[in-house]
């Protein structure tokens, strides 16, 4: 019943200081504790002296008069609690109050405010009075709770939903077990509840009538009760109450609510797909708006739901494009400053903005005569631009005007990944300059190019037809030509071809070549070993980038034409075939290097056997003195110098050569070109590294490629520059790459 609950809240206070003091179960007690647990335990001897009526109701219920319960609740810093107690008064007037129950516990040990202890122990009071209603078997005329707190008392008489979440869920189960009405402030002295949120000894609580009795007024008329003298209302208490629930008011400005806030156009990448699903939106926002029994059945899309599509982007468009060319009223003043005011243009009935004319009584129809006004830029006029300049152009006049035409349709080109894709021009690079091997004096085949020159068929006596191949030795700086046949297309018979080249020319330091397929894997290191054990430097150059090995790729075109015109049809023999060969590599060494001059007092014009032999190898030789070796050899070092190596300053280059592009970067989506497939098969590879030379410009790459057949694979490979195409795809371009051999040494 908790009649010593002011006695036993002191024992759960000590065992909850005992608690945080954090000792163990066998640890002695603190001697502060301690102290008080044996003045406690002490007093344990004196409840027998503790004397409780049983009787709630001292007479019959059939002589109650009228019944009262009164429950007080009170908080403290270290506890709080509720006692309740009964009045009646019987029908001869008598009036009595006994103890009925009472319940105390500890604060918790999370320190809370005072007012929310003040708070839980209205909670508890209340649980408390629901409680005694509903055990005690009959029904009181009157209920009143009664509290010294007047913040807490505040709380319960406004709405729960004003407070804080702590405050708002106890005040929300208060007022479901009482009424606000029911609750009544009490002064502190007079507050039996206090002995339970402080505590008190056994000999004080044997002696205290207000804990058995209740405050004396309770036997008084209610007119004697006690009042609140200050009561501080919730409106005055709204702006210093901390529990209060702060409400912020929270403004923003929206933009315009458009057709582009609830359909996104660059999702598109046709008109008519995004004119379809605005058409089908507007159907559903329509069938929504209908009764359940009007609704329409699903069916396809109509040409007046397509248009209507289309008039909402127009306006959309042209309210977000000349938000201050509106007109309204019928007005049609523009400002003379308007980049559409020589245009006329006007509203028509549907609110569209068209451009006006002197065609209106032409025999056109009325869209040909009065287009609709759209601005050069922009996503959907950009989903209405596309194909050729003049072609869409022309089309598009004849229902849109737009403003700059010519220049968005471009714009609109230029941005098509797809238009890129098939008709973008290749990445530009500046021409680098000649490697030192072209312009410094040295004896002829001492850096060579090598090259193989297709194959040819030879008549064999015992095998009938079958096939050879020529190889080309040409040297970078004489542009000398040397030609071997090759019987078949592997290393060893080309390490033949090479051994007996170097017997004929003398030893070289460089051999630079494109990178064929016989040079691959084990077959490279036996080149490797070969050239190495001969002090001799093998380079590979970009495969189908025939600019990085000029040099020689124009005597291959040389040798190829002089074969067709010499064999035709011919099938030779093999010695036959040789000894043409021969004599074709004289007939390109003889040709001359320099122009001719119309001055009959010049020298004759250079020509790579100069350089071999001192002379042309068609003329005889003469009884004169110098030799290549003497003032003759230092006579060709000048006319060199001064008629070949000085030309390209004056002749005229390549214009695409001479166009600086931006350089591609790291992660350009770019595309590949092959040319042994359509354009449209080309695979896309992604560039991982950009390879400068000594000029700090960038003309080969290394990319990834992705898939090839139905297996996933990355390859790395070095590409060269002048194949790709200025237009990175992750900025609306796209670059593309002519292949290189990924083996290419630096």
């Amino acid at each position: 019943l908790g009649c010593v609950a002011p006695y036993t809240i002191r024992a759960k206070k000590l065992f909850q200081a005992l608690w945080l003091t954090g000792i163990e179960w066998d640890d002695p007690l603190p001697a502060e504790i301690n102290g008080k647990w044996i003045s406690w335990k002490d007093e344990l001897e004196r409840l027998s002296a503790i004397q409780v009526q049983r009787a709630l109701v001292p007479v019959p219920r059939d002589q109650v008069g009228r019944s009262e319960l009164h429950v007080f609740g009170d908080a403290a810093e270290a506890a709080y609690g509720a006692v309740a107690y009964l009045l009646t008064q019987a029908r001869d007037r008598v009036l009595q109050v006994r103890f009925v129950l009472a319940k105390a516990r500890v604060a918790p040990i999370k320190r809370l405010s005072l007012p929310r202890l003040e708070l839980m122990a209205f909670l508890l009071a209340a649980r408390l009075k629901a409680y005694i209603t509903k055990e005690m078997g009959f029904s009181t005329d009157k209920q009143v709770c009664w509290s010294d707190s007047s913040v807490a008392l505040c709380w319960i008489k406004e709405d729960p939903r004003k407070w804080k979440t702590f405050v708002a869920n106890r005040v929300q189960e208060i007022i479901t077990l009482t009424k606000p009405s029911q609750w009544r402030y009490v002064p502190a002295a007079d507050n039996p509840a206090d002995r339970l949120s402080r505590g008190c000894t056994l000999e004080r609580l044997l002696k205290d009538h207000l804990w058995w009795n209740g405050p004396d007024w309770l036997q008084q008329p209610e007119s004697e009760w006690p009042r609140l003298s200050v009561v501080v209302s919730p409106e005055e208490a709204r702006g210093t109450d901390p529990e209060r629930r702060t409400t912020v008011a929270l403004t923003t400005t929206l933009p315009a609510q458009g057709l582009q806030m609830l359909i996104d156009p660059t999702r598109y990448s046709r008109m008519d797909k995004l004119l379809r699903v605005t058409a089908y939106c507007w159907r559903w926002v329509d069938q929504a708006r209908r009764p359940r029994g009007e609704r329409r059945g699903n069916s396809s899309l109509t040409l007046l739901e397509l248009q209507e599509a289309e008039k909402k982007w127009v306006r959309e468009v042209q309210a977000r494009a000349f938000p201050i060319h509106r007109i309204g009223s019928g007005s049609t003043e523009w400002p003379k400053i308007s980049q559409i005011a020589l245009l006329s243009p006007f509203m028509d009935m549907e609110g569209l903005l068209r451009v006006g004319g002197r065609l209106t009584n032409a025999a056109l129809p009325w869209c040909h005569k009065h287009p609709l006004l759209l601005p050069p830029d922009g996503t959907i006029v950009a989903l209405i631009l596309h194909a050729g300049v003049n072609q869409i152009l022309a089309a598009l006049r004849r229902r849109y005007w737009v403003i700059r035409g010519r220049q968005a349709v471009k714009r609109c080109i230029r941005s098509c990944i797809t238009c890129r894709r098939q008709d973008g021009r290749p990445f530009c690079p500046l021409m680098s300059e000649l490697p030192v091997a072209r312009v410094e004096p040295t004896f002829p085949f001492g850096h060579v190019g090598l090259d193989f020159d297709g194959s040819l068929h030879v008549r064999d006596e015992d095998r009938g037809v079958k096939k050879v191949y020529i190889c080309l030795f040409t040297c970078m700086l004489t542009r000398v030509v040397h030609i071997e046949i090759v019987a078949y297309m592997t290393t060893t018979y080309f390490l033949s071809a090479f051994r007996r080249f170097v017997a004929s020319c003398g030893t070289l330091k460089v051999i630079q070549c494109v990178h064929p397929s016989l040079f691959v894997g084990k077959r490279t290191e036996q080149v490797q070993n070969e050239l190495a054990c001969r002090c001799i430097q093998w380079k590979y150059t970009t495969e189908r980038a025939p600019w990085s090995g000029g040099y020689w790729e124009r005597l291959v075109r040389s040798d190829k034409n002089e074969l067709r015109k010499v064999l035709r049809r011919s099938l030779l023999r093999f010695d036959e075939l040789r000894t043409t060969l021969c004599e074709l590599e004289a007939h390109i060494n003889n040709r001359p290097l320099t122009l001719l001059s119309e001055d009959p007092k010049d020298c004759a014009p250079l020509t790579p056997a100069h350089f071999l032999i001192g002379r042309e190898l068609g003329a005889h030789p003469t009884s004169s003195g110098e030799t290549p070796s003497g003032t003759g050899g230092r006579h060709l070092g000048r006319r060199w110098r001064h008629q070949q190596l000085c030309a390209p300053l004056v002749e005229t280059v390549d214009g695409r050569w001479e166009k600086i592009d931006g350089p591609p970067e790291v992660d350009d989506l770019v595309l590949v070109t092959d040319d042994t497939v359509p354009r449209n098969r080309w695979k896309l590879g992604v560039i991982t590294e950009l390879l400068l030379e000594n000029d700090d410009i960038v003309r080969s790459v290394r990319l990834r490629t992705g898939r090839v057949g139905s297996e996933s694979h990355e390859r790395s490979q070095r590409k060269h520059g002048d194949g790709l195409h200025p237009s990175r795809l992750r900025l609306l371009k796209t670059l593309f790459f002519e292949p290189e051999d990924p083996y290419r040494l630096p």
